[in-house]
């Protein structure tokens, strides 16, 4: 099955791009934070992902930077969606690192097209638009509950582990921020990120001295969302000196061949 990944930080956008393809066979994931998309890139495969170029925490151009850096995602097809004319450096950017791009407003005609180029360029070109909507297989309905998500962070499994913590994050629950603040030391990078994000949805203020440390840690996005989160909760971020940086980054660096998950700066 195709599977398509949507990051918007316009949940309107995102209903609609919901409503055009899911009369298509394909799986649509959407999210309007860049954490969640981060770890979705990197838990599962993904056809292709759209984005859109003006948002507040991370814009498209940073993002789309970080993805074509990172040996996990570079190979997934991106289309910019944007509301801005693209000119000149903008232009030759989106057109050399992203696979195509669409001007809003944009038609589901339009939408379609170009997701169908692009997929067959990649050999898996999209299911033919119907007008029956797609109905996913019959299965387990039942919603998670909030024990779920409490047995989901103690799981084995780390993709399991984030996802039930990003819930958590969501659910004001009154447990979850002790969860959550244990799970920044988790051994998973992607699970320490999703953490330091939720402790920022949940605004916890308990959670604030734990995010300050976790903005020490090894991975550069974890570093992010806790600072991120810290901003959220109405305190400034921490910001080392220019000389502890430095300190920070060459015992962090690998000792093989670098991977690119590291930020630049």
């Amino acid at each position: 099955m195709t599977r398509i990944l949507s990051l918007d930080d316009e949940p309107g956008m995102l209903d609609l791009l919901g409503l055009i393809l899911e009369r298509t066979g394909c799986e649509h994931q959407r999210t309007t934070s860049v954490y969640e998309a981060w770890a979705i890139l990197h838990s599962e495969p993904i056809d292709l992902f759209t984005q859109d170029l003006s948002r507040p925490d991370m814009d498209g151009w940073r993002f789309l930077h970080l993805m074509k850096a990172d040996e996990s995602s570079r190979d997934v097809p991106v289309i910019l969606i944007t509301a801005r004319l693209l000119k000149d450096q903008d232009l030759h950017q989106a057109t050399s690192q992203a696979d195509a791009y669409i001007n809003k407003p944009f038609g589901p005609k339009d939408l379609l097209t170009t997701i169908e180029m692009v997929l067959t360029r990649r050999g898996k070109p999209l299911p033919k638009a119907n007008h029956k909507l797609h109905k996913p297989p019959p299965g387990n309905d039942k919603a998670p509950t909030v024990q779920d998500w409490l047995d989901g962070v103690q799981s084995d499994d780390w993709k399991r582990r984030w996802k039930a913590a990003l819930a958590l994050g969501r659910s004001q629950d009154a447990l979850a921020a002790g969860l959550l603040m244990a799970l920044l030391q988790d051994e998973n990078n992607i699970v320490r990120m999703i953490a330091a994000y939720a402790l920022g949805e949940l605004g916890d203020p308990r959670a604030i001295q734990p995010l300050k440390q976790a903005q020490s840690d090894s991975d550069s996005w974890v570093r992010l969302a806790a600072a991120e989160s810290i901003r959220k909760m109405g305190e400034p971020p921490r910001r080392f000196p220019l000389w502890a940086r430095i300190v920070q980054r060459f015992k962090t660096l690998p000792k093989n061949k670098p991977t690119g998950h590291e930020l630049v700066g």
